[in-house]
């Protein structure tokens, strides 16, 4: 079996499509997981690059699998759809799934459309600043506050 370099992931509710390819861009594993069982698949991988669409649940996984050493691309929607909008003939013939395409293609879509991971405590970090930048604000309204 060779071994996966790439994995387009499609994420959903509950049931969850994984689709990998190796460095040739041949499949190597195309599954379905349901969301209990997306974590243990990863961790028995070896480091990947695994591109998924930015949608609601997006950076809690991309958190989890850098957690497990992988590298997480997330792809906005416009970029995810022009995978899917590329013209590839071969690839709409075989009605290609989400996941084939975004492990295909992960690699350029990711260098033109790249999407930061959001991790906690950048997120807790800009929420602080912006609670003192209002409080500041409601003290010099009131005269209260000078500037140092």
């Amino acid at each position: 079996m060779s071994e996966i370099t790439t994995i387009g992931l499609d994420l959903a509710k509950n049931i969850f499509q994984v689709h990998g390819v190796d460095t040739s861009g041949t499949a190597v594993v195309t599954k379905r997981l349901r969301r209990n069982q997306v974590i243990g698949f990863f961790a028995d991988l070896r480091p990947c690059l695994v591109g998924m669409e930015a949608c609601a649940t997006a950076h809690h996984w991309a958190r989890q699998l850098i957690g497990l050493g992988h590298e997480a691309a997330l792809l906005p929607v416009l970029a995810a759809s022009l995978g899917l909008d590329s013209g590839h003939g071969a690839l709409q013939q075989h009605e290609a799934q989400p996941g084939q395409l975004l492990a295909l293609f992960v690699h350029e879509l990711a260098a033109m459309f790249p999407e930061p991971v959001a991790f906690v405590d950048c997120a807790l970090g800009a929420i602080q600043k912006r609670i003192e930048h209002r409080d500041i604000m409601k003290l010099r309204r009131f005269g209260c506050y000078h500037s140092p």
